[in-house]
């Protein structure tokens, strides 16, 4: 397996209006089946970070002051041409 550190990373946030996510709710944010909403299932931002964790990346959640929100950013490592194994 590649070295994620090695590479350089891609980053993609995404920024979202509204209340943000309460304090008390951080660190449940990412596990499976917690939500807020009343008709959620809680599964959205844990199938996102099971997905990109296995990319090698990661998923981080702060608030946006500027947009009094969500922000979520999402950092991919990017590879070197030649290191990722041929496609099939």
């Amino acid at each position: 397996r590649n070295n994620p550190a090695s590479f350089p990373l891609l980053y993609h946030l995404k920024k979202r209006v509204g209340p943000g996510v309460s304090e008390e709710n951080r660190s449940k944010l990412f596990t499976p089946n917690f939500t807020t909403k009343s008709n959620g299932t809680g599964l959205g931002l844990s199938i996102c970070r099971s997905i990109i964790e296995r990319c090698n990346g990661e998923i981080t959640y702060s608030r946006s002051y500027n947009l009094k929100g969500a922000c979520f950013t999402v950092r991919y490592p990017i590879p070197k041409p030649g290191t990722l194994p041929a496609r099939k």
